[in-house]
């Protein structure tokens, strides 16, 4: 009975992991839904940013691999702890705009496979993304990626300018906000775990709770 519960449980826990987009279907608009992304990773809860506290603060990353009208494409959500993201930077900015960082690697500590900027800032009161840099390249907005930001932050980009991510069973990041100004605000790593994987797991534990209930 013990192990019932506990398996009902991990099942649970799985299927929020992998909420699937089967009833909130992926979109760049600026605000993160509930069960739009695949993949869910929090931050720390309730941390203080890592450089200075000078007020931009990670709160989950939301990833996805999926396709959109043929073209397929990685879907990146970012959510930030005071619920909206600030487009001018922190307290000690310079430039009055909001940077957004990742890299992905094979490994932790391991051979970096991309890495890529989105610049965020105030366009006539309207929190923009005016820029999105990969690897040193600035991509084309509309051909290469589509981005927006309201509350949250969200960018698909085409797979076919990482290749080498797709490669990768269990990719690495390391995330970062900068205000660019004198501190880094906050930085958050971790693993993107595959979505099929988690999903098979899901439907495995699912399959091994009902065979231990029947008997």
């Amino acid at each position: 009975m013990k192990w019932t519960r506990f398996l009902c449980g991990v099942v649970a826990a799985g299927l929020l992991m992998v909420a699937s987009p089967a009833w909130a279907a992926l979109m760049i608009d600026g605000n993160i839904g509930v069960g739009e992304y695949t993949i869910l990773l929090n931050d720390a809860v309730n941390e203080h940013p890592d450089y200075g506290n000078t007020g931009l603060d990670i709160d989950t990353l939301h990833w996805d691999n999926a396709s959109d009208g043929g073209t397929p494409y990685y879907w990146l959500g970012l959510a930030v702890a005071t619920g909206t993201l600030d487009p001018d930077g922190d307290n000690t900015s310079i430039l009055d705009e909001t940077w957004f960082g990742i890299k992905w690697l094979d490994a932790p500590g391991g051979n970096e496979l991309y890495n890529m900027v989105a610049r965020v800032r105030d366009v006539g009161g309207t929190p923009t993304v005016v820029q999105v840099i990969l690897n040193g390249t600035i991509l084309t907005a509309g051909t290469d990626y589509d981005a927006a930001v309201v509350n949250a932050l969200e960018v698909r980009i085409k797979q076919s300018l990482m290749p080498n991510l797709g490669t990768v069973a269990y990719p690495y990041f390391e995330s970062q906000l900068d205000g660019t100004g004198m501190d880094r605000d906050d930085q958050f790593a971790g693993t993107i775990p595959e979505p099929a994987t988690m999903a098979l797991l899901g439907t495995g534990l699912a399959a091994a709770a009902l065979l231990r209930r029947r008997r």
